[in-house]
């Protein structure tokens, strides 16, 4: 069993203890929520302020 961090939306925390096969799936989760939202915002930068 390992602990992992829940991030709620509200900012808050909870710290709950599940089996490592859900621990790596959580992790990898977190992960692709992470690479993903940093991909949608490139994508919406305003070019005409170079100007």
């Amino acid at each position: 069993m390992k602990e992992y961090t829940y991030k709620f939306a509200d900012g808050s925390k909870s710290t709950v203890e599940v089996p490592d096969e859900l621990y790596d799936i959580l992790i990898e989760m977190d992960k692709q929520e992470k690479y993903g939202n940093r991909r949608e915002t490139r994508r919406h930068i305003c070019i005409v302020r170079r100007l």
